[in-house]
């Protein structure tokens, strides 16, 4: 393991396994201490397990795009909602000025009836009393 650079116990962590093949063991043992690298089993198989592993799949943007136009959709709405409630409260301060002027008109004309009333009942109080 010293040879390796190996810290730790590389049998322990099933990152290295004794070797039983006679034609394997015969270089290293002659020798010992240095690092001897011959490959193991047919060509292939050596090809096979030192081949890179196939890139990964490319993310899908589906679930994004969906996430994005549900969010654009919204969006819409919203500004659709606030200006039919915009639309609303200016009718209805519209329909408060109406309402407002009206009623000024008519207390306007109610006080001078009363007015008028008043000074009726004061003179006849004055004339009787």
């Amino acid at each position: 393991m010293a040879a390796w650079g190996a810290k730790g116990d590389l049998f322990a962590r099933e990152a290295a396994e004794e070797v039983t093949d006679a034609s394997l063991m015969a270089e290293p043992l002659a020798h010992p201490g240095e690092v001897i690298r011959k490959p193991r089993g047919s060509f292939e198989s050596v090809a096979v397990a030192t081949a890179p592993k196939p890139s990964r799949k490319e993310p899908s943007r589906a679930a994004l795009d969906k996430a994005e136009a549900a969010l654009a959709d919204f969006e819409k709405r919203a500004a659709a909602e606030l200006a039919s409630m915009r639309e609303r409260v200016e009718a209805l301060a519209r329909e408060r000025a109406d309402l407002e002027k009206r009623q000024h008109a008519e207390r306007e004309k109610l006080v001078k009836r009363r007015d008028r009333k008043q000074e009726k009942y004061a003179q006849a109080v004055a004339t009787t009393g």
